[in-house]
């Protein structure tokens, strides 16, 4: 009798049932969320309560989010080196997640102020292993759900994956905050690390190692049959093999349609106006003298309304077409982004203030109410518009490549949002909010001469038509 791979009698297997399955996934997204949010935004408003200016902390969280843009470079490595004795996939999720939890132990002694490179280089390194787990997971979830189970699967995974940065950032600024009225900073700072690190564990020993797939059968061997599998092959040729065989399929579904083209200019373009959010959007809340806990229930609320309005956004497209959602909402972002730009110029808060003026000059009550307000209206349009933009690639991707065009869009849109975290905080600090929010509306709404020539592909005899 073949028993599941890691196969441990004390332990049940979580994949046995559909139940399991589900809770599964949606645990091992929260293991993804979670450490995100910590990163992104609870992370962000610490350095700049430390007195870390807008561009370190923008060149920070931009950072981060180069190891998501590459997960398409993960993905064959993990497809070759598979440990058979452990399981092809949970080995790699176990393995992933002790390196997440290890390198935030790491970083929790680090002064971040003084060492910022080795701490960005740890919490990069984390994020490296997030993207890997990620890649792990979905070739799961693609190997043992059955087909009635996925559209309840996937709906379960987005919803932890918010759930999850929601629990890490607001989570952690609750937190963070509550401590500050006995301990210092510091100490609220490591314990925030540490209910982080705790919470992965808890998840780690409960889930991960309950996970057992199926062993596969012993395969017939022979000198011919190798030669015709490709056998004794080194990972190494594997890997080499795979990322040609990517690279040469991208570029051939990216020159295959006039809607596949004018998508890669879509993708690399910024989705919307986006200074409102990330490190920028924090750095701002942070100098406007918003405390922790009121930062938390923002991020918290903003959470709810964006992956409400995802959901909402995806049925929306269905019936009233997504290229009219996207332009709404992308064109929404960028209005609301110059109302905040005008706010700021009639309070005369233009430059970021520097470390020492920070809480002691403060916003009056009418703009942090205002700042409040635009935040929890802005989520909702860029929530309306996260769901339908993935639709739009599949709408302009060809079946006979699916898996590798639309990880090549989802790769350059991940950088998009990568550069233009970038780029918005030394904005900031050379032109100060407003001229800066006033140039990223502008950018925000370049993506929208796109949306003409985005229509749907139809295969038809083999051959790609595109529908505009």
């Amino acid at each position: 009798m073949r028993l599941p791979m890691g196969d441990d009698r004390r332990m049940p297997n979580l994949m046995a049932t559909p139940r399991g399955r589900l809770t599964a996934f949606f645990c091992l997204y929260l293991t993804e969320g979670i450490p995100y949010g910590f990163t992104i935004t609870a992370m962000s408003t610490y350095m700049r309560r430390m007195g870390l200016g807008p561009a370190e902390i923008t060149s920070f969280v931009a950072a981060l989010m180069l190891p998501w843009a590459f997960k398409w470079a993960i993905a064959p490595i993990v497809d070759a080196v598979a440990p058979r004795r452990f399981g092809r996939r949970r080995a790699w999720i176990i393995a992933m997640q002790l390196g997440m939890m290890l390198t935030l132990g790491l970083a929790v002694p680090i002064d971040f102020v003084e060492q910022l490179g080795l701490f960005t280089s740890l919490i990069l390194m984390h994020n490296v292993f997030g993207a890997t787990q990620d890649v792990a997971i979905d070739a799961l979830a693609c190997e043992v759900l059955e087909e009635k189970e996925r559209g309840l699967a996937s709906g379960l995974m987005f919803g932890a994956a918010y759930i999850g940065i929601t629990i890490g950032g607001s989570g952690s600024l609750f937190l963070s905050d509550y401590l500050k009225q006995s301990y210092s900073d510091s100490v609220a700072l490591k314990a925030s690390f540490l209910m982080v690190i705790a919470i992965l564990l808890v998840l780690h020993v409960a889930v991960a190692w309950r996970i057992k797939e199926e062993a596969p059968p012993p395969r017939p061997s022979s000198p011919e049959l190798d030669a015709v599998l490709g056998r004794n092959v080194t990972p190494i040729q594997t890997i080499s093999r795979a990322m040609k065989t990517f690279l040469r399929e991208t570029w051939r579904s990216f020159t295959s349609s006039r809607g596949a083209i004018v998508a890669v200019f879509f993708a690399l373009l910024p989705a919307g106006a986006l200074s409102l959010n990330y490190a920028a959007g924090n750095s701002l809340a942070v100098e406007l003298g918003f405390k922790d806990s009121e930062l938390a229930l923002m991020g918290m609320f903003g959470g709810l309304l964006s992956a409400t309005a995802c959901i909402l956004g995806g049925r929306l497209s269905d019936v009233i077409g997504r290229r009219k959602i996207i332009l709404v909402c992308y064109l929404t972002t960028s209005i609301l982004t110059v109302v905040m730009a005008l706010e700021l110029q009639g309070h005369g808060w233009i430059l970021p203030l520097s470390a020492e003026q920070i809480g002691s000059k403060v916003g009056v009550e009418s703009l942090l109410a205002f700042y409040w307000t635009l935040n929890l209206v802005f989520a909702i349009p860029q929530g309306l518009a996260f769901g339908v933009k993935s639709a739009i690639f599949m709408d302009v991707t060809s079946k006979a490549v699916a898996a590798t065009q639309f990880t090549a869009y989802m790769a350059l849109s991940n950088f998009a949002t990568s550069y233009s975290a970038k780029w918005t905080g030394s904005a900031v600090e050379s032109w100060g909010y407003p001229k800066a929010m006033m140039f990223d509306a502008v950018l925000g709404v370049l993506c929208l001469l796109c949306l003409p020539f985005l229509g749907k592909v139809a295969e038809k005899d083999g051959a790609k038509v595109s529908l505009s």
